[in-house]
């Protein structure tokens, strides 16, 4: 679930927009919400899952939409039994 404040920034006489800034965020398996300014690193790690089911879903039924927020632990934990992870070539 996310938790977004809205603000209204007058651009010129006839402009204004609407400016939706995350304030926080909570992981759908663990329930941890984070949000405070010194876990912004950790809002950039979460796992943002959305799908429309095929047809012949049979776990999530035709045409639904699912949608998860998962935090980077909770996502390590679900896949490191089965992911391949490679080093990469990045200098950071």
């Amino acid at each position: 679930m996310k938790n977004y404040q809205s603000s209204v920034k007058k651009v010129d006489s006839v402009t204004s927009v609407t400016i939706d800034r995350l304030m926080s965020i909570t992981c759908d398996k663990c329930h941890k919400t984070y949000g405070e300014s010194h876990q912004w690193d950790e809002i950039q790690e979460f796992h943002h899952i959305e799908f429309t089911a095929g047809y012949g879903a049979n776990r999530f039924h035709d045409g639904y939409k699912i949608k998860a927020d998962i935090c980077q632990y909770c996502f390590y934990e679900m896949i490191i039994g089965f992911c391949t992870i490679e080093e990469n070539d990045c200098p950071f």
